[in-house]
């Protein structure tokens, strides 16, 4: 707790000048050392209430400045800090007054005052009612388990609203973590097919090189071979007395002749590339 000079509690000095500024009505201290001064003010006709707490460590620390709803207001302008050289308890309560008008802006902020007022209005008109109508108080016996039962009916919904709104949670968390899976598999594809790239480049790098281009070459020079190997098996082994004999043979002769120029056209080729490859 900090004292002035004196020895008085420097809060005390700060609430005494406020005073001279501003209608304090409440004055109280809690058991935790703090000052709670409740502050009124009318400003175009309305009456404007807030509470003003200091704490032990005021003026280093700023005041916390509330309404009757306990909605923290500021006490410095906007976009500045408390500075406790600077600022007084009087400006700041000003300026917490004026933001709580903003906040309001046209419409007529309630009162402390206007709220007892209407209240002992409610309870008048009630006691007036139950008075000059002797059923009134029948009646509002009779309502009294209607509006229970539409109470207990509302909670009723809100639980209901409760279980969708849980369910709505649930559902999010599913779908999100469904929404991570399928990244995560997204993800691993992509590495997969990024290795499935890598293999395929290799297998074309190696089936382009030279060696393999001559093995294809010799391998479909043996593949041709063997097909005039079998052609000539076929001639053979025709039945000169057969009717067909000689169109069998012609056809036979042209199979031979189409694959022995392939051969040819593929040893061609297998040679020049071999001896380009020696160059």
């Amino acid at each position: 707790m900090l004292r002035s000079d004196s020895g008085t509690d420097i809060r005390l000095l700060h609430i005494d000048g406020l005073r001279h500024v501003h209608k304090i009505s409440v004055h109280t201290e809690s058991a935790q050392g703090d000052i709670v001064v409740d502050v009124e003010q009318s400003i175009n006709g309305d009456v404007l209430n807030v509470y003003v707490t200091l704490n032990k460590d005021f003026p280093i620390k700023a005041p916390l400045i509330t309404t009757t709803t306990g909605q923290v207001l500021r006490c410095t302008p906007a976009g500045t800090e408390w500075n406790p050289q600077l600022t007084v308890l009087a400006e700041a309560v000003n300026e917490a007054l004026t933001h709580l008008k903003e906040l309001w802006g046209r419409i007529r902020p309630p009162s402390m005052m206007s709220l007892k007022k209407d209240l002992d209005g409610l309870s008048d008109d009630l006691l007036l009612d139950i008075v000059e109508n002797p059923t009134c108080l029948e009646t509002f016996a009779y309502q009294l388990p209607l509006c229970k039962a539409m109470r207990e009916e509302a909670l009723a919904v809100l639980r209901q609203l409760e279980t969708v709104a849980e369910g709505n949670r649930q559902l999010i968390e599913a779908v999100n973590a469904a929404r991570r899976d399928v990244h995560s598999g997204a993800s691993a594809l992509q590495e997969n097919v990024k290795v499935l790239q890598g293999q395929q480049v290799k297998a074309l790098i190696e089936a382009s090189s030279k060696e393999r281009i001559i093995q294809q070459f010799t391998r479909a020079s043996r593949g041709i071979q063997q097909k005039c190997d079998d052609v000539e098996r076929q001639c053979v082994s025709l039945d000169p007395s057969a009717s067909e004999f000689r169109k069998s043979v012609e056809q036979l002769r042209e199979q031979y002749l189409a694959q022995r120029i392939q051969f040819h056209d593929h040893e061609l080729r297998r040679r020049a590339f071999a001896a380009s490859d020696k160059q």
